[in-house]
């Protein structure tokens, strides 16, 4: 049961709101229960700009998550006014600033949001700040990544070649490179990086501010390989001897190149068990229980992320790590997620 400081008004203020909405916000006031009972005495609504900082601050939360938190407390907080409820009449978050908000949101994240990961590869504008990808290999690399296709070290994406895109049926034949792999789908979003990746001529370099002064007489680019493989090495150094097929090295580094620019800490797996949330995200939506033995979840998740053939004790590990972090990532499933069977 949520802890509710001066419940009277939670409860006031709840009781206005839609029923999904209730179970976001109990979540919300029992987390800032401690806070407002014990650190400062006083009503969540009644918090001045450094109190209400120090309980986000608290909270560890993104930019993402940030608009979803301000948008809830400033509507309590609104509606104590109107109800004469609070001491003051002012609402604290609508006074933040961006310093202030630079001071509350923790850059790191553990995994990504989906507007975030589409923000990258170029499927969604979102106010995210994140700069643009400059090369659709880069941009194909991370939405691969996030459907699931990679293997150990990295081997599904460095040996896919594109005579294993079925482009009719909109499927990616990994079992053409080793019959043991599943064969992945994928949307036309995806088809349509791989297209343009066919034609990309030239690989361009991410520069960083502090190696501006040193690029007088070097490359902003390099000529990419002319290679049957979908990851193409650039044409520095002995890139003929292998066909132009990238090695596990050089796609890290573009990974982390990528990283270094965009401001995020890109890594296979952060990219990889995001998607891993974002489909479970799906199944939920479509009112499936995260079941191991729901064929929706045995196809578009395990299948998908190559843990078909694993042990029933691994896919369990597996759905416990969807209920503790989807709802850190996707702070509206909360109470959805947590009431799902697993």
């Amino acid at each position: 049961m949520a802890r509710l400081y001066q419940g009277k008004y939670k409860e006031g203020f709840m009781n206005e709101q839609s029923e999904a909405r209730r179970d976001l916000l109990k979540w919300l006031f029992d987390t800032s229960f401690d806070f407002e009972n014990k650190t400062f005495s006083k009503d969540l609504f009644d918090f001045n700009k450094e109190e209400m900082k120090t309980f986000l601050k608290s909270r560890k939360i993104t930019e993402n998550t940030m608009t979803t938190y301000s948008r809830w407390i400033s509507g309590y907080i609104d509606w104590a006014i109107k109800n004469n409820h609070k001491l003051y009449d002012r609402n604290v978050i609508k006074g933040f600033t961006e310093d202030d908000l630079k001071e509350i949101i923790k850059k790191e994240n553990n995994y990504f949001h989906v507007d975030l990961i589409y923000e990258l590869v170029g499927r969604k504008t979102v106010d995210n700040s994140l700069p643009s990808l400059k090369n659709i290999q880069d941009q194909l690399l991370v939405y691969l990544i996030f459907l699931g296709i990679n293997g150990k070290q990295s081997y599904e994406l460095l040996e896919l070649q594109y005579k294993h895109i079925d482009f009719e049926n909109r499927l990616i034949k990994l079992s053409e490179i080793d019959p043991y792999i599943r064969d992945v789908r994928i949307d036309e979003f995806g088809l349509k990086l791989i297209r343009e990746s066919k034609r990309e001529k030239e690989y361009f370099r991410y520069i960083k501010d502090v190696e501006l002064e040193e690029m007088k007489n070097k490359t902003e680019s390099y000529e990419l390989s002319d290679s049957p493989y979908v990851f193409r090495k650039s044409k520095v150094g002995k890139y003929d001897e292998d066909f132009g097929q990238m090695s596990y090295q050089g796609l890290m580094a573009r990974l982390n190149s990528i990283g270094d620019y965009v401001g995020e800490s890109l890594t296979v797996k952060k990219i990889r068990e995001s998607g891993v949330l974002y489909v479970a995200k799906k199944i939920i939506d479509a009112n499936q229980d995260l079941s191991i033995h729901n064929q929706l979840v045995n196809k578009a998740l395990f299948q998908r992320y190559g843990l078909e053939n694993a042990k029933d004790q691994s896919k369990y590990l597996k759905l416990q790590f969807i209920r503790k972090e989807l709802p850190r990532i996707y702070p509206e499933y909360i109470g959805k997620v947590n009431k799902e069977k697993v």
